[in-house]
């Protein structure tokens, strides 16, 4: 794009568990506009896999669709932490399970949001203490074979699809099944 965006001015709208900022910009054709953005951490995400090829599940209530989903580990990269050691520190507490972690991708998770999301592939995890959940936290852990999960991710109550998506594809080039 040959005309770039210029920041005007930014205010904070609001601060709760999410933060919204307003921004104005003046766009490419010399107009301004406000967006209302998200002001969101990192976070990191593991498809994670059993020596048994099962997914490891965080079952867990969801308040905005106000539903039970199974989801992947994973959660918020605390301060200056590397996204890895947090994908690593989010299974083991969430489900108690650890395994060898590769990265897979990383990306935005929303046009509107300053959040980045790092996926991460788990494999071969046992269960090597209990959970250690944070106050508030319910989760209970589920254990689902691999086809029953690509049928559940289908659908639509999964919020990490696109580290879902490429956790299979990782285990089809590298002929994990």
């Amino acid at each position: 794009m040959k005309n770039k965006w210029k920041e005007n001015s930014r205010s904070h709208v609001y601060s709760g568990y999410r933060k919204i900022d307003n921004i104005e910009f003046t766009l490419p054709d010399g107009s301004n506009r406000d967006f209302d953005i998200k002001i969101e951490p990192l976070v990191s995400s593991v498809f994670a896999i059993t020596k048994e090829r099962e997914v490891i599940l965080a079952t867990q209530f969801r308040p905005g669709p106000q539903k039970i989903f199974n989801e992947l580990p994973g959660g918020v990269v605390e301060g200056r932490e590397d996204p890895h050691i947090a994908a690593k520190r989010e299974l083991l507490e969430e489900t108690g399970y650890d395994g060898k972690i590769t990265p897979l991708l990383n990306y935005s998770v929303c046009a509107y949001s300053t959040q980045r999301r790092f996926c991460y592939i788990a494999l071969d995890c046992k269960k090597v203490s209990s959970q250690d959940l944070d106050d508030g936290e319910y989760v209970e852990v589920t254990l689902m074979g691999i086809e029953e999960f690509k049928k559940y991710l289908q659908t639509g109550d999964l919020t990490d699809t696109t580290c879902a998506f490429a956790g299979l594809e990782y285990l089809r080039e590298n002929n994990i099944s």
